[in-house]
């Protein structure tokens, strides 16, 4: 067997309570295994491991000892034997691996040691499966994202975690089941060498909840059943109760409803600690309970049992409704509704039913029939609801309703009594009628509409004199004749009554009555009687007929209206007009020597009677009798005579002037006033016969003329001619108006007179720049010759036809003659404007007045003047590129049109319009022809000073001169440099590979620039504000930046990466032909720690391992070699033993730093120490420990009472053995690791 040594042990006192307590002893293993422990006295130590042997890793375990007073030991309960080991499992470290060890801890006295809790582990980082050692649960492998089990007092340890993994552990969430979770260590990272412990504490305390039911009052029920809502906050699952007085058991939630009666119970148990409930009953104050209660809200308190009592009190009364009807008119048998409403009693109630009504249920609202001598009790109304009883509305029936007790409050044990007494009495009214006068009709049927107030039913009636029996109600309406009545009965006292007869005023009825309204008196009748009476006469209308002119067949309208007489009467025709009837506002028709007689008039009814208006067919009316009142027997006469008298109009035409046109048809326009009507007329000199009415248009030319006859006596005429002045005539004439005469024809004459002249344009072009091809545009205006007008062409222009407004087109020498334009018409040439051309126009004869057989002329002369205009480009300066077009914006006034230019030295040709822009390389330029004379220029060069061009021109502006070239003479001038950013890296911790970050901004540089990289970096281009990066011995030149621009250079901060930054040249201006230099320079400078462990003095174990801790200003892994190889961070730990020693490398010089032995000045160890604290430097810092030990006396080697050696034996798993006098343990090596 191998043994393996440098394991640490400390055994601890413990406390009255069992808990760890202050370290006793501390025993590292020697070479032998073994480690002894002498002196213990009887009593119970707890042994850990706490430090595991170099290279292996130790579990969180700790052994309970117990050294009896007999001096036998156990360990965890079981007698020590050296043939019987405990396990002790250590597992070899693999390189830079660390462990996890997660427990469980349930508290409270509702918590439960055998429920599983589950918990998630997640790793980053720790990709792999690993093992780990279950206590109180298997061991077994997880990995990232799995899922473990752990009850009361159980753990695991996850072995061989990667150091730097970072883990999570989330245990399932248990406050539903009243759990409340405590955890420490849940998140964290794995430290290589080091057990990180994850422990979760989960607490669960319990109470109870009493709910109690109590039912009291006379009126209370104790089989009913009440329910109770139960709500819970934080006490989110069923949970058992236990049921009291005849409740069930059985389970609830929050929100569930239970039932309990009277005298039962429910106590619901395991509520978690601190949960709220709320017990709500259900509302029965509508069954008459008043509900009182204690304890409905509360909080439960662990090991407490809150109480929830409900008690429900009920007490009740009775209701009596009785009916009585009283009156001649009342009647016994009759069901009176009543409306019963209750407040406070919102349930069906019985009632029990006397005089022959029957039993039944009222609930509030309800509606009940009683008759005479009839009640009903209702019983069982819960004290202090308050009723209202309300009959039904019977005054229209003629009932008075008196009553008592008819709302009021229930008493207990008490019948509150609503008696109602209902008493009716009636009369009669007698309606007669009486036709009287010789027009009356006693056949005909009179209506009458009868209403009544306070008798809105219907009643009976009983007809006299032939009047049919019936029923009646307010509002109807009967029929009577002469002679006739009815009787209506049953009428309730003092009812209202009014008898309204239709109005038969219209029919020539005058009516008369008595006892039209009234009141009903008991025992009596009340009589209203009418009387009507008629009587009637006639109306004839007659129709003459008289004059020359007058029509014997002609029909002529009469329109008739009666007041007081409204309907339709029988007429009698005579002289063969027939017979027929009319009303008021009818139309009827007679010609010479009829009449109409209109029979059964109203007396003292009027009349009027109207003709149509005739006199536009010429005829004069009178008449007699036209209005007037019917007289009973006598005829009125209506007489009426139509006169009528017509002569005659001749209209003529004479066409004069040497311009006339003897074919030419002209418009006359007639009129007439008071002959509304078509008339003939006859055609002369070859204009035809017709027809014509007032606003008609005839047409006449030379020699013609007709003559309308038939025109009504005193008719006035208006003849007008269209108006021809236009066309150059001037009309004369007599006659045009006047008064028609009876065997007259009156003449209107009328003569048109034209004369006419001519009117030529002409055209001259002259000047160098005159182009006798161009085109001239005139327009021609005229007033007095509205019309189109032909003109002949001269020098090659087409004939044609012009207008007023119209335009024409004339070159060098043409011109054009308008013929035909009236004598004093007026005119106006005007020709375009050609100025923009550059032509100056003068003209003669432009505006005139046409005269008779002469011709005007109107000459035009256009004169053009022009010259040119060249734009040259140079461009100079070491930085100017010859074949970069630059931009031109070339603006003219007075020259507004496309000017062709020619080009050279590679220009191209093209036009040119103000405004628009050229291009133009060095060497090249354009010439512009045909600008007129005094036109004005301006040539605007782009800007190019953004890309480093100074711009220097002449001649920019100017006037152009007739045969003269002006020229415009732009020269450019670009001066550029180069600017160098180059990185050096230095010093022994300087990083040759890491790229370096620069910004650079320029001042007067805004474009973007190219650059070349050199040393391994790349091409590229350049904006002012641009980052580059560069790695040592790399650089980039920037080229074609302009003269004098400023740039600045700045890198990155890279002093927390511990370099120093020197540079020259970050900022400068540039200088033409000139490369400016940024040189930058980093230097990181890198030390060591060295940690040296003596171990000295006659008692020292040289082969024990000591435990540094090193802490250093930053968290960066470091490699270490020596005696051993690995890496370490800050907070981290190394075992040394006597001459080993480990270099940690690669530290940032100036880095501060702290190394302490764990164990320092213990175990009989005196630790003195050098450079255990200070600062990294380049050659190199040493923290140099030693440790002395010297003899020490022993005691309890007499042998009296001493415990004996504990012996620790560590194997690949490792072994504990104790025994009450000697133990050891050992170790031996493992072959291999466990993974």
């Amino acid at each position: 067997m191998l043994f393996f040594p440098g394991a640490e042990f400390t055994l601890y006192n413990t406390n009255t309570d069992g808990s760890i307590g202050s370290p006793r002893a501390v025993r590292i293993a020697g070479v032998d295994g073994k480690i002894r422990i002498y002196g213990l006295q009887p009593g119970t130590y707890i042994l850990r491991e706490t430090n595991p042997p170099p290279g292996y890793i130790s579990l969180p375990r700790d052994f309970v000892i117990v050294v009896g007073s007999d001096y036998i030991t156990t360990i965890d309960g079981q007698p020590m034997s050296l043939q019987d080991p405990i396990d002790v499992v250590n597992y070899i470290i693999v390189q830079d691996a660390g462990s996890l060890t997660i427990g469980k801890i349930v508290a409270g006295n509702g918590g439960n040691p055998s429920k599983q809790f589950a918990f998630t582990i997640t790793f980053e980082n720790a990709p792999e499966t690993y093992p780990y050692i279950g206590d109180g649960v298997p061991s077994g492998t997880i990995s990232s994202g799995d899922t473990i089990y752990l009850a009361h007092d159980q753990n695991i340890t996850i072995l061989n975690l990667p150091s730097g993994a970072t883990y999570t552990v989330v245990e399932a969430d248990y406050s539903a089941d009243g759990y409340i979770t405590t955890y420490t260590g849940n998140i964290g990272t794995i430290v290589g060498g080091e057990a990180q412990v994850a422990e979760f504490t989960n607490t669960r305390d319990i109470g109870s909840l009493t709910i109690s039911k109590t039912v009291a009052g006379n009126g209370g029920d104790p089989q009913k059943q009440f329910a109770f809502t139960v709500t819970f906050v934080n006490a989110p699952y069923e949970y058992p109760y236990v049921g009291s007085g005849g409740a069930g058991d059985g389970t609830i939630e929050s929100g569930d409803t239970i039932f309990l009666g009277h005298g039962q119970s429910i106590t619901i148990n395991g509520l978690p600690k601190d949960a709220t409930y709320t017990v709500v009953e259900a509302d029965y104050s509508a069954d008459g309970y008043i509900t009182t209660y204690t304890g409905d809200t509360g909080t439960i308190v662990v090991d407490q049992t809150q109480i929830a009592a409900f008690t429900n009190t009920r007490e009740i009364g009775s209701l009596t409704i009785s009916k009585t009807v009283a009156g001649n008119g009342g009647d016994p048998q009759k069901q009176f509704a009543f409306t019963v409403t209750f407040v406070n009693a919102p349930y069906e109630y019985p009632y029990v039913g006397s005089g022959g009504a029957p039993d039944g249920t009222i609930e509030s609202g309800d509606t009940i029939y009683l008759g005479h001598g009839q009640s009903i009790t209702i019983n069982g109304l819960p004290k202090d609801a308050a009723y209202t009883v309300v009959e039904a509305d019977y005054s229209a029936d003629g009932y008075i309703t008196t009553y008592t007790g008819d709302s009021g409050t229930i008493v207990v044990d008490q019948t509150q009594i609503a008696a109602f007494t209902n008493t009716r009495e009636i009369g009669s009214l007698t309606i007669s009628k009486t036709v009287a006068g010789n027009g009356g009709d006693p056949q005909k049927q009179f209506a009458f509409t009868v209403t009544f107030v306070n008798a809105p039913y219907e009643y009976p009636y009983v007809g006299s004199g032939g009047a049919g029996d019936g029923t009646i109600e307010s509002g109807d309406t009967i029929f009577l004749g002469h002679g006739q009545s009815i009787t209506i009965n049953g009428l309730p006292k003092d009812a209202a009554y009014t008898v309204v007869e239709a109005d038969y005023s219209a029919d020539g009825y005058i009516t008369t009555y008595t006892g039209d309204s009234g009141t009903i008196v008991v025992d009596q009748t009340q009589i209203a009687a009418f009387t009507n009476t008629r009587e009637i006469g006639s109306l004839t209308i007659s129709k003459t007929v008289a004059g020359n002119g007058g029509d014997p067949q002609k029909q002529f309208a009469f329109t008739v209206t009666f007041v007081n007489a409204p309907y339709e009467y029988p007429y009698v025709g005579s002289g063969g007009a027939p017979d027929g009837t009319i009303e008021s506002g009818d139309t009827i028709y007679l010609s010479h020597g009829q009449s109409i007689t209109i029979n059964d008039l109203p007396k003292d009814a009027t009349y009027t009677v109207v003709e149509a208006d005739y006199s536009a067919d010429g005829y004069i009316t009178t008449y007699t009798g036209d209005t007037g009142t019917i007289v009973v027997d006598q005829t009125q006469i209506a007489a009426f005579t139509n006169t009528r008298e017509i002569g005659s109009l001749t209209i003529s035409k004479t066409v004069a002037g040497n311009g006339g046109d003897p074919q030419k048809q002209f418009a006359f326009t007639v009129t007439f006033v008071n002959a509304p009507y078509e008339y003939p007329y006859v055609g002369s000199g070859g204009a035809p016969d017709g027809t014509i009415e007032s606003g008609d248009t005839i047409y006449l030319s030379h020699g013609q003329s007709i003559t309308i006859t038939g025109l009504p006596k005193d008719a006035t005429y208006t003849v007008v001619e269209a108006d021809y002045s236009a066309d150059g005539y001037i009309t004369t004439y007599t006659g045009d108006s006047g008064t028609i005469v009876v065997d007259q024809t009156q003449i209107a004459a009328f003569t048109n007179t034209r004369e006419i002249g001519s009117l030529t344009i002409s055209k001259t072009v002259a000047g160098n720049g005159g182009d006798p091809a161009k085109i001239f545009t005139f327009t021609i205006t005229f007033e007095g010759a509205p019309y189109t007008y032909p003109y002949v062409g001269s020098g090659g222009v087409a004939d044609g036809t012009i207008t007023s407004g119209d335009t024409i087109n004339l070159t060098h020498g043409q011109s054009i003659t308008i013929n035909d334009l009236p004598k004093d018409a007026t005119y106006t040439v005007v020709e375009a404007d050609y100025s923009a051309d550059g032509y100056i126009a003068i003209y003669t004869g432009d505006t005139g007045t046409i005269v008779v057989d002469e011709t005007v002329v109107a000459a035009f002369t256009n004169i053009r003047e022009i010259g040119t205009l060249s734009i040259s480009k140079s461009v100079t300066g070491n930085g100017g590129d010859p074949q970069k077009l630059f931009a031109f914006t070339v603006t003219f006034e007075n020259a507004p049109y496309i000017y062709p230019y020619i080009g050279y030295g590679g220009a191209s040709n093209g036009t040119i319009t103000s405004g628009d822009t050229i291009f133009l390389a060095h060497g090249q330029s354009i010439t512009i022809h045909d600008l007129p004379k005094d036109a004005v220029y301006t040539v605007v060069e782009a800007d190019y000073s953004a890309e480093g061009y100074i711009t220097t021109y002449s001649g920019d502006t100017g006037t152009i001169v007739v045969d003269d070239a002006r020229v415009a003479l732009f020269t450019n001038t670009r001066e550029i440099g180069s600017l160098t950013i180059r990185k050096t890296v230095a010093g022994n911790g300087g990083d040759l590979t890491k790229a370096f970050a620069f910004t650079v901004t320029f001042v007067n540089a805004p474009y973007t620039y190219p650059y070349v990289g050199s040393g391994g970096a790349a091409d590229g281009i350049i904006t002012s504000g641009d980052t580059i990066y560069l790695r040592h011995g790399q650089s980039i030149t920037i080229h074609d930046l302009p003269k004098d621009a400023a740039y600045t250079v700045v890198e990155a901060d890279y002093s927390s990466d511990g370099y120093i930054t020197t540079y020259t040249g970050n900022t400068g201006t540039i200088v033409v032909d000139d490369t400016r230099l940024a040189a930058f320079t980093n230097t990181r400078q890198l030390g060591s720690l060295t940690i040296k462990k003596t171990v000295a003095g006659d008692l020292a174990d040289q082969n024990r391992y000591f435990t540094f801790m090193v802490e250093f200003e930053t968290n960066e892994v470091y490699h270490y070699h020596g005696s051993k190889t690995g890496s370490i961070r800050s907070g981290q730990s190394v075992l040394l033993k006597h001459g080993e020693y480990i270099i940690i490398e690669d530290i940032l010089v100036g880095t501060t730093y702290k190394v302490t032995e764990l164990e320092a000045n213990q175990g009989g160890y005196s630790t003195s120490y050098t450079g255990a604290v200070g600062s990294i430097d380049l050659q190199g810092v040493i923290a140099a420990f030693v440790n002395r030990r010297s003899s020490i006396p022993q005691t309890g080697d007499d042998g009296v009472a001493r415990m004996g050696e504990i012996g620790l034996m560590i194997s690949a798993p490792l072994f504990l053995v104790l025994s009450g006098l000697y133990g050891f343990l050992q170790t031996k090596k493992r072959k291999q690791p466990l993974k």
